[in-house]
């Protein structure tokens, strides 16, 4: 029963005045770099992106907290500064949204705010926000990054999309995102995907955040998230 009250409410979060559920079907690319998986969907490999804003990704070293789904980071959005908290599932907070990255369906919730000159990265939202999901030794967290973070908007299957990525050091860190309603997610995931294979991307192994994916990239994996029981 409380599953099921957790899911209206998610419901409810989602769905103000009677908006349809959406989902952010996302796949990690792991091709060379964002110029050939240009040219392989028959895009210009030299188009400018549209937008170019630094990313920083926030955690213990070694990391901890993103492997159980807490993640911090901070960004630019129409050129202002913004700390975000993001959380993998907690359905009590207005901005959520359903994530799918491979056969893996999760719920996403976040606070994001307005840097805006203050010396704190975290308000004191964001910390209550992601202490229900877990306790988090703050003083702890540490920035990777900052990274660059160019973004094309593409056409892939006569659904828009973007397509970006995240440079960290040598690595190209690429995402495709396509936001569509979730009732016709599964049917648009698998034309995407099929789509996408015959134009011979290049998928990761491993579907998952770029968060995830970076520390991976760093050598570090799950048997670091024990660190966290040190804080439990």
């Amino acid at each position: 029963m409380w599953c099921s009250l957790l899911f209206t409410f998610a419901l409810l979060a989602l769905c103000p005045l009677g908006k349809q559920v959406k989902v952010n079907l996302q796949w990690a690319i792991c091709d060379a770099d964002p110029q050939t998986v240009l040219r392989k969907l028959g895009e210009d490999g030299t188009r400018e992106p549209y937008k170019k804003t630094p990313i920083t990704y926030y955690d213990t070293d070694p990391p901890s907290y993103s492997w159980g789904g807490l993640m911090f980071r901070t960004k630019t959005r129409r050129d202002e500064e913004l700390s975000a908290v993001k959380v993998h599932f907690d359905p009590r907070t207005f901005l959520c949204v359903w994530d799918r990255y491979g056969n893996n369906t999760s719920f996403a919730c976040q606070i994001q705010s307005l840097l805006d000159g203050r010396r704190k990265l975290w308000t004191d939202e964001q910390i209550r926000f992601a202490e229900r999901f877990q306790r988090v030794h703050w003083t702890d967290l540490v920035g990777f990054g900052p990274n660059p973070n160019p973004k094309w908007r593409l056409n892939i299957s006569d659904h828009e999309g973007v397509f970006d990525d995240v440079q960290a050091e040598t690595f190209h860190l690429m995402e495709l995102e396509v936001k569509v309603l979730r009732y016709e997610a599964d049917e648009v995931y698998g034309d995407i995907s099929k789509y996408l294979r015959e134009h011979n991307i290049s998928l990761c192994y491993e579907q998952e955040p770029r968060t995830l994916r970076l520390f991976r990239s760093m050598g570090y994996n799950r048997s670091h998230k024990s660190l966290i029981k040190q804080y439990e």
